[in-house]
């Protein structure tokens, strides 16, 4: 097992290190702006209203989808709750977020475990003393592991747009022990093949 934990760590540290210097030398100096045109390309930013990124790794049999969302493309709001309204909105759609159905996946994958947090909180889900009241962004990230046996040529379909307000764009990077590909998945072409 610790073999298997070092291999996915060092593919997450890889990615990790990768994306931070594509996004550093292609992006630099660029600022966050929140106007109607932000969307009209799409960039690999850490945060970009209607844009959310998953990095997937396929290591000895475990498909693991690390996905990232703006938080407003989930709940409509980036801030803490204000009140009984948008608090039934987030436990509510971080329940969406933590079932089974946000992708399609091979028959024969099984689903191992599900993670989900974000930087608001609920009475259901505080997790310190912060207030975050002030914090410019909120995003969400949540960990899906699945148990496959064989995904050679798999499709795996992103069903997450029906659950989310104007998202309209996932940059998915892929690795695997023998290839790494990038997809960008909309809602009009919501599967990818895994080769």
């Amino acid at each position: 097992v610790s073999v298997l934990q070092n291999k996915i760590h060092f593919l997450f540290l890889s990615l990790t290190l990768l994306i931070t210097c594509f996004s550093q030398q292609i992006f630099a100096g660029k600022e966050h702006q929140h106007d109607e045109h932000e969307n009209e390309f799409l960039e690999f930013n850490s945060h970009v209203h209607g844009e959310a990124t998953a990095n997937i790794t396929f290591i000895d049999g475990l498909i693991t989808i690390e996905l990232m969302l703006p938080a407003i493309n989930v709940f409509g709001f980036e801030h803490q709750a204000k009140d009984d309204q948008q608090e039934q909105i987030i436990i509510d759609r971080l329940s969406r977020l933590r079932e089974e159905n946000i992708f399609k996946l091979p028959a024969d994958c099984k689903t191992k475990n599900i993670s989900v947090n974000t930087g608001l909180q609920t009475n259901d889900n505080a997790h310190d003393s912060h207030n975050h009241e002030d914090d410019e962004h909120s995003d969400i990230n949540a960990i899906y592991k699945y148990q496959c046996k064989n995904i050679d040529n798999a499709e795996v379909t992103f069903l997450l747009f029906e659950q989310t307000i104007n998202l309209h764009s996932i940059l998915v990077q892929f690795v695997s022990e023998h290839q790494q590909n990038t997809f960008t998945v909309t809602h009009e072409k919501p599967t990818i093949t895994l080769h």
